[in-house]
């Protein structure tokens, strides 16, 4: 994850790969992990790599959520607050933040891929904001369910 959050994406995938290799059910005990802590750490090792790989960021206070993908093009991960969870993927031209269950209510939304913007939609309608860089910042609070952006 470290190597990931550091710009060496090609590195931190090979050692994903060797350890999901070494650990796969019939050389070694798939749940149990020395180099994560020892017994039932791969679920956890495995979790922490989705907001790294996603460059999901999050401050319910402020009311503000990002995603910033260490991936070009097709990407989609699963996230997680304590107000709820949903989906975010993206293409080459967009991206859509859908809420699953829950709520989720921002203030303003990191979208690190994002270019010029065409349409930035909430729960399909059009709605006013400001751009500063990746920033998206919004005149009023919104409860939401699906965000839409195309660029």
């Amino acid at each position: 994850g470290l190597l990931v959050s550091e710009g060496y994406l090609d590195e931190g995938i090979s050692v994903v790969r060797a350890i999901r290799d070494r650990y796969d059910g019939e050389k070694r005990n798939p749940w149990n992990e020395i180099e994560c802590g020892n017994n039932y750490a791969r679920a956890m090792a495995s979790f922490a790599l989705l907001p790294i790989f996603s460059g999901f960021s999050f401050d319910l206070p402020k009311k503000h959520i990002g995603f910033s993908p260490k991936f070009t093009g097709n990407f989609q991960s699963f996230w997680s607050l304590g107000t709820g969870w949903g989906t975010f993927s993206q293409t080459e031209n967009s991206a859509e933040i859908i809420l699953h269950d829950g709520y989720l209510e921002l203030e303003s939304l990191t979208l690190g891929n994002a270019k010029s913007v065409k349409t930035f939609m909430i729960d399909g309608t059009p709605v006013p904001y400001s751009q500063n860089g990746d920033l998206f910042t919004f005149e009023q609070t919104k409860i939401l369910k699906k965000i839409t952006v195309e660029w």
